[in-house]
């Protein structure tokens, strides 16, 4: 990757992250066109490696972190064996935005199994989609050996998703008008979250 990602400021991690994207809907679009074919996988990394011949840059962005930080995908208590938990894990910066998203998605899952027509079943897997995406890129801002470049990075990203989100529900809403104290509930509280990202946004910026 070059220069060490403990030094990239906030655009530097932009910067891979769209990188990452633009491999992955590259991927994503020859597996279409070639996924049934003989030996695919290879015919798929072949024309990859074609394209792209040095793919140092490229990296998928929901892995960037992985050999930079263990602590977002191993479990930094170890228990002796034989012993008990006998407190809650220690809750770090971000994890109440975790749960916060968790509980919507949650949420959302049981108001879409109310949306009965086809259109709103989709928009519905949709809106699902976002938050389920936002909860992921969450997940990465708690780890007390983040950077603040790369916190306000992830922050920034899942910024949008919120807001697709929301612009998903009003078409549910035009859609289904009957639903709209459910719907006008769950919008604000997309909302809430949205103010705890701006929030957590600011502290990290500040902390450049």
């Amino acid at each position: 990757m070059g220069d060490s990602s403990t030094t990239w400021d906030e655009f530097k991690w932009e910067s891979a992250f769209k990188k990452g994207d633009e491999l992955a809907r590259l991927y994503l679009d020859l597996y279409r066109k070639y996924g049934d074919y003989p030996e695919s996988q290879e015919v798929i990394e072949s024309m990859v490696s074609q394209r792209y011949p040095d793919l140092t840059d490229f990296i998928e962005s929901d892995f960037i972190l992985g050999d930079e930080n263990p602590s977002l995908v191993e479990n930094s208590v170890e228990p002796e064996l034989g012993s008990e938990m006998v407190e809650p894990l220690y809750a770090p910066k971000g994890s109440e935005l975790c749960r916060l998203l968790k509980a919507t998605s949650l949420g959302w899952c049981s108001i879409n199994s109310a949306l009965q027509e086809q259109r709103n079943r989709v928009l519905g897997l949709k809106v699902l989609y976002s938050l389920g995406r936002a909860l992921s890129l969450a997940s990465c801002t708690v780890g007390d050996e983040l950077t603040p470049s790369v916190i306000t990075a992830f922050l920034k990203r899942l910024l949008p998703l919120l807001n697709t989100a929301v612009g998903l529900i009003q078409k549910i809403l035009e859609n289904t008008p009957e639903l709209s104290v459910v719907l006008d509930n769950f919008i604000r509280q997309v909302s809430t979250v949205h103010d705890v990202v701006i929030e957590l946004l600011f502290s990290s910026k500040e902390a450049i």
